[in-house]
């Protein structure tokens, strides 16, 4: 996958993959690190890289600039194993200045030895003004549902600088597998 160091813009982009007669199925992104993963979709909807060939098309790539607001959703797909009870970082995204931001999260955690199962859906707010993140209130857990011996494990929502963070946190001497799953919608007023 080639990586960016802005967000792009997805169906411009698209575009000049099929003026330069680059075949996808389709194109996505996500946040990654300070920038985001561009992706194609291969026949069961699972993300694959880009062709050789789209390489130079997509460094290429500069977005439009927005003319009065920045409206965006991004799906966001983030894969953890823990092997402990310490908070491990699941996902990170920066935020962009001037823009307000809204998740709706779905976590599911598996124990790899005892298949144990823990869900948790949820609702952040976060902003990021002149200066660093700041979450709008607290999360807003919409369901929670776990079998015995899951209590402890956690999910924390959080912002570090300019982020906004997930934090998991599983058990002493139990292998769990994390998976968090949602989207992200955001919006720039006076554009980006």
């Amino acid at each position: 996958m080639t990586t960016l160091p802005f967000r792009p813009d997805l169906t411009q982009l698209a575009a000049e993959l099929d003026a330069a007669n680059v075949s996808h199925n389709g194109i996505g992104a996500y946040p990654v690190g300070n920038g985001y993963e561009v992706f194609t979709y291969d026949e069961s909807g699972n993300s694959v890289d880009l062709p050789t060939e789209a390489q130079a098309v997509v460094l290429a790539h500069v977005p439009q600039p927005p003319i009065t607001d920045f409206i965006d959703a991004v799906d966001i797909s983030a894969r953890l194993r823990t092997t402990n009870a310490t908070p491990a970082e699941l996902y990170r995204a920066t935020l962009a200045p001037l823009t307000g931001y809204r998740a709706s999260l779905t976590l599911i955690a598996v124990d790899a030895g005892n298949g144990a199962v823990r869900t948790i859906e949820a609702r952040v707010t976060a902003k990021r003004l002149s200066g660093g993140a700041l979450l709008v209130g607290a999360p807003v857990v919409v369901s929670d549902q776990r079998d015995s011996g899951t209590a402890a494990w956690a999910i924390t929502a959080t912002v570090s600088g300019n982020d906004f963070v997930v934090t998991v946190t599983g058990a002493g001497g139990r292998t769990i597998d994390w998976l968090l799953s949602g989207d992200v919608v955001s919006f720039t007023p006076g554009g980006r």
